[in-house]
């Protein structure tokens, strides 16, 4: 068997932090369809910033994944 390393090999899937946070996002809406109508725009509301917090953490982590793959790029030739 091979030890060789592909550049694939780092994205074996996996539960990120900000996909917890988007599908807690769901929530909020779930929780409208059976709470009284006067709770909808706190519930929207949330369910707005939960997603828009998943966004930015997602964001964040590109980030520092594009930073770290240029302070170490990966050997030439392979």
């Amino acid at each position: 068997m091979s030890d060789h390393l592909h550049a694939q090999d780092e994205d074996v899937p996996r539960l990120e932090p900000w996909l917890g946070v988007m599908a807690s996002a769901l929530m909020p809406l779930v929780v409208a369809l059976y709470v009284h109508s006067r709770f909808h725009v706190a519930l929207m509301t949330g369910t707005v910033l939960l997603f828009i917090a998943s966004l930015v953490m997602l964001r964040g982590q590109t980030v520092r994944r594009r930073i770290a793959r240029e302070q170490h790029p990966p050997p030439r030739g392979s």
